[in-house]
C-alpha cells in the first residue's frame, strides 16, 4: 500500500498577533491612533479564537490556504478597528461617592482594591488625618461597588471591590476612576487587582511592607517608600509595568516576561532577568521584587 505525505501550510496565528502588536504600537509611537493597546487586546480578545479556528481549517491545508485564513483574519480585525474608531461615543452618566473610614487606635492595616476595569491611583493623607482612607469612587450605573472597614485587635482592614453585570462583555472602564488616598501614620500592606485598565500607585509617603499587584490588560506604575523592608509581587497579563525605588535601598529583582523585555536597575534586559544591589544585606532595609509579564515590558528605575 502506498502512502501519501500531505503538505501542511505554515501556522500564522503567533506572528499574526506578534504583527498586530507591533503595528499598533508603531501607530501610538508615531502619534496616527489613540487608542490605548490594551484596549484593543480587551475589546478583540475573541478574534485570537477566530484566528486559532482558521488556522487550523484553512491555514494548515496548504499555503494558499495559509494566505487565505491571514486574509480573512486581516479583514475581521479591520472592520473591528474601523467600527471601533467610528461609533458614536457613548455618554455614560458617571455616579461620584466619598469614601472615607477612621483610622482609629490601629497601629497597622491590610489593604484590598479589586477593580473590573478603569483607573485606580493611590496616594497619601496629611500626616495628621485621622481616616485610614479618604477618597473618591467614579463609577457607571450599572456598576456595584462595595467596600467594608474593620478592626481586628490592633489591626484596621479595608476592601474595596467592584461588580459589572455579568451581561457586560466589553468594557474599557473610560472615566471609571478610584482616587484613594490613605494614612501614613501606620504599617499598610497592599493586595491590589485590576481586570483592565491602570494603575498608579504613589506609595513614597507611605509606611508601606508588602504590595501584591494584579493585571489582566493594562499598566502599572509603582513608586516605593524608603525606610523599611519591603515586598512586592507584580503579575500582568498583557501590559506594562514601572517600579521606581527610593534612594538608599538594598535592592533584589527577579523579572521575567513571556514576550517582551525586563529593564534592571544595572540597565541589562532581557526576557528573563535577575539583579542584586550590591552591598544588598548591608543596607539598612531591603526591597524583594518579583515581576512576571505575559506579553509586554517591566522596567525598574532607580
Amino acid at each position: 500500500m502506498s502512502g501519501q505525505s500531505r503538505s501542511h501550510g505554515p501556522s500564522i496565528v503567533g506572528p499574526f498577533i506578534l504583527i498586530g502588536l507591533g503595528m499598533v504600537l508603531l501607530l501610538q509611537q508615531m502619534k496616527l491612533v489613540q487608542w490605548s493597546l490594551w484596549e484593543i487586546v480587551f475589546r478583540f480578545w475573541p478574534l485570537i479564537i477566530i484566528a486559532v479556528g482558521a488556522d487550523i481549517l484553512i491555514a494548515r491545508r496548504s499555503f494558499l490556504g495559509a494566505l487565505a485564513s491571514l486574509a480573512v483574519i486581516l479583514g475581521l480585525l479591520a472592520g473591528g478597528l474601523f467600527l471601533m474608531g467610528n461609533a458614536p461615543a457613548r455618554e455614560t452618566r458617571l455616579e461620584t461617592d466619598e469614601l472615607s473610614y477612621a483610622l482609629g487606635d490601629a497601629a497597622s492595616g491590610q489593604i484590598d482594591l479589586s477593580m473590573d476595569a478603569g483607573k485606580m491611583e493611590i496616594g497619601s493623607l496629611p500626616e495628621d488625618s485621622g481616616n485610614v482612607v479618604a477618597g473618591r469612587i467614579r463609577q457607571a450605573p450599572t456598576e456595584e461597588v462595595t467596600s467594608s472597614h474593620n478592626f481586628s485587635g490592633s489591626k484596621v482592614y479595608v476592601a474595596v471591590k467592584s461588580n459589572w453585570p455579568r451581561s457586560t462583555i466589553f468594557y474599557t472602564g473610560d472615566g471609571y476612576t478610584w482616587d484613594l488616598d490613605f494614612s501614613r501614620r501606620i504599617p499598610l500592606v497592599f493586595d491590589l487587582s485590576l481586570g483592565a485598565g491602570e494603575i498608579v500607585a504613589d506609595l513614597s509617603q507611605l509606611q508601606v511592607t508588602s504590595v501584591e499587584a494584579r493585571i489582566g490588560a493594562g499598566s502599572l506604575v509603582l513608586k516605593l517608600p524608603a525606610g523599611s523592608d519591603i515586598d512586592v509581587n507584580v503579575s500582568i497579563g498583557a501590559g506594562s509595568a514601572e517600579v521606581y525605588l527610593p534612594d538608599g535601598a538594598g535592592v533584589k529583582v527577579q523579572c521575567t516576561t513571556g514576550v517582551g523585555n525586563c529593564q534592571l536597575p544595572n540597565g541589562s534586559g532581557f526576557w528573563g532577568q535577575s539583579y542584586t544591589s550590591p552591598n544588598y544585606s548591608e543596607e539598612e532595609y531591603q526591597i524583594r521584587i518579583e515581576i512576571s509579564v505575559g506579553v509586554g515590558e517591566a522596567e525598574i528605575l532607580s
